[in-house]
């Protein structure tokens, strides 16, 4: 993505108006992919673009025998680094006057690796590029940075290492067969692995060095015509892939040549007089890299803090802040120790961020350890605990059993005048003949039956992440996994309950239902975000996060307790509390009450929550019980 002008004959205008048709093409994608829906193909025809100037660098070098690896690489940091440094600073400025602490955090992260070069493999690690969430990572779009550096790290040391052993003429072969090497590898692992497909520099190092091979290769004395020829060929490759071309398709794979090979006909026509030269594309593309750094964190920030941009609003202010990043920092040439003293700086603010999250800058410190602790022992505790009981054999009034959704409450458990036992382990479901996840869900009945033997008690209550069984359930004797729709699974429960109502020698069961999550990002970042509204909301409105949401349950949360009442309604000794009782009317429900968050992450309660809710299931179980 670099743009390096000159004023003299040579100057490729050619290539500096592929660059404007790469990122505006980026741009109008970004914005709305139904406007340009290959839009992201941009980004491709950069990587050739860079391929073939780097390959000119490098084998000059090696032809006039004074090409220097660290030359090289410092070069490239003086082009690449400055301006990138400028938008990570500010981004991580406004980040600290505008996020919560988990988007805060987040930056950093991504901040930091973005200036280590290996953000591409971070983003691999998360999520599709295309996902949702995305829109949320600020400096999504330096994957491509990174991917670029690395193949400036590992193309010319290659090289180097095999310039040893070989003529030059020889190398320029060995460029080809590591080109169709990596095209290979790349078709493969895309359909293998999509999402490392399109971020690793392995699977797009053949669009580098497929420009490289336009370099090594020319077509010197091609007549203009037939360069006019291979330009219009090559432009219509690029400009049918914008539309014929979607994020449906698995990318890059075998379908990425179609843009490659058409920015390499474009190049190796090298058509000093093309339409590109025309004065407002050639200006683009001069400031490409510059639009490039500029429109993705604007986007992102326009849609975190409901700015609202309208596409002209959007593309207007993109095009006058990169030309401002341009001129400003991006142009300079004579950058010394200051820049790498610049680096460690932002660096070290980046790390800082993701290690603090930014907490010292809230009216109430340390939140998350204030609201948002789970308030129990572990989530896979697996033992016995007992409750306000002074002789560890005694009879308990209550036993409490399931997976984290039954430990979320143990806190509240405490403080209660009943003597309670409780036993769960996390993502756990397990009866006399099912399971639910992993093998060490297996045994999980056995030391619910061998704890009763210490302390008998007629009511067990079973608290549970109900419809999540279904995605997991087993066969206990085999093993095998059972294909169950929602009525299948209500009727084995039944008649499980009954097995274990008489195995355990129980009057009553209680079953507790599924509670309503957390709708936003999640409740620290919304508790920090609370504070900043208060400081900046004339700036920044932040209306992702509600302290009551609407009683959004998703069909399947709101099916499992409605099936759960009315097999409750089948057997007098057997009873249904809905958690949700204690929080929700009928169109919301409380998330955040007095600034403190009633859930500890998207779907568990916090203590707050769990003494609320909790309050409820007791009352409720004292009046069926009793």
């Amino acid at each position: 993505m670099q743009t390096t002008h000159s004023n003299n004959s040579n100057f490729r205008y050619d290539i500096n108006g592929l660059r404007a048709i790469a990122v505006l093409s980026v741009l109008l994608f970004h914005f709305s992919p139904n406007l340009l829906p290959g839009g992201f193909i941009g980004v491709d025809v950069f990587f050739v673009i860079s391929g073939f100037l780097m390959t000119s660098i490098i084998f000059r070098g090696f032809e006039n025998k004074n090409f220097s690896y660290l030359t090289f690489i410092i070069n490239r940091a003086k082009r690449i680094v400055p301006a990138l440094l400028a938008i990570v600073l500010i981004l991580l400025v406004i980040g600290y006057i505008s996020l919560g602490q988990d988007a805060y955090k987040l930056l950093g992260k991504h901040a930091r690796d973005s200036l280590l070069f290996i953000s591409n493999i971070t983003y691999a690690k998360e999520n599709d590029y295309f996902d949702v969430s995305s829109t949320y990572k600020l400096l999504l779009h330096t994957w491509s940075l990174s991917v670029e550096w690395q193949f400036y790290l590992i193309y010319p040391a290659i090289l180097l290492i095999l310039k040893r052993f070989t003529k030059i003429q020889t190398l320029k072969i060995f460029v080809l067969i590591l080109l169709f090497i990596s095209l290979i590898l790349s078709v493969y692992i895309t359909y293998k692995n999509p999402i490392n497909g399109y971020f690793q520099f392995y699977t797009r190092a053949w669009e580098m060095m497929l420009g490289g091979v336009a370099f090594l290769y020319p077509l010197s004395s091609l007549r203009q015509k037939y360069k006019l020829l291979f330009e219009l060929a090559g432009l219509a490759l690029i400009i049918a892939s914008f539309f014929l071309i979607d994020h449906t398709v698995i990318w890059p794979g075998y379908m990425a040549i179609i843009p490659v090979f058409g920015t390499y006909l474009c190049i190796l026509a090298h058509n000093q007089s093309t339409f590109l030269r025309f004065y407002p594309i050639n200006k683009i593309g001069l400031w490409s890299y510059s639009i490039y750094l500029v429109h993705w964190p604007l986007l992102s920030l326009s849609i975190l803090l409901d700015w609202n941009l309208s596409m002209g609003v959007y593309l207007g202010t993109t095009l006058v802040l990169s030309i401002l990043l341009y001129y400003t920092v991006e142009k300079r040439r004579n950058y010394k120790w200051g820049l790498l003293i610049a680096y460690i700086v932002i660096l070290l603010i980046a790390i800082y961020a993701r290690e603090t999250s930014g907490k010292e800058r809230f009216a109430v410190p340390d939140v998350s350890q204030k609201s948002l602790s789970h308030g129990h022992t572990g989530w896979a505790a697996k033992q016995w605990h007992t409750f306000n009981l002074e002789d560890n054999t005694q009879q308990v009034d209550y036993i409490i059993y399931g997976d984290s959704f039954s430990a979320q409450y143990t806190d509240y458990f405490t403080q209660q005048d009943k003597s309670i036992a409780n036993i769960y382990e996390g993502e756990c479901f397990s009866t006399p003949n099912y399971f639910s996840y992993d093998a060490r869900c297996i045994e999980l009945y056995d030391l619910l039956k061998a704890g009763i033997k210490k302390n008998p008690s007629n009511t067990l209550v079973i608290a549970q992440s109900w419809h999540h069984i279904l995605q997991n359930l087993k066969d206990k004797k085999t093993q095998a996994v059972i294909n169950n729709d929602m009525d299948d699974f209500i009727n084995n429960l039944k008649s499980e309950l009954i097995l274990m109502r008489n195995d355990l020698n129980m009057n009553k069961i209680v079953l507790i239902g599924i509670n309503n999550g957390f709708i936003g990002p999640s409740p620290e970042e919304c508790i920090s975000q609370k504070f900043i509204k208060d400081t900046f909301e004339p700036f920044f409105h932040l209306s992702n996060c509600q302290d009551n949401a609407l009683r959004q349950y998703t069909d399947k949360v709101e099916n499992f307790n409605k099936k759960l009442a009315t097999l409750a309604q089948t057997e007098d000794w057997l009873e249904f509390i809905n958690p949700n009782d204690a929080i929700c009317t009928d169109q919301t429900c409380i998330q955040i009450e007095d600034n403190l968050s009633l859930y500890s992450d998207q779907s568990h309660f916090s203590v707050i929550g769990a003494q609320k809710v909790g309050k409820l299931i007791f009352e409720q179980l004292n009046n069926k019980i009793h």
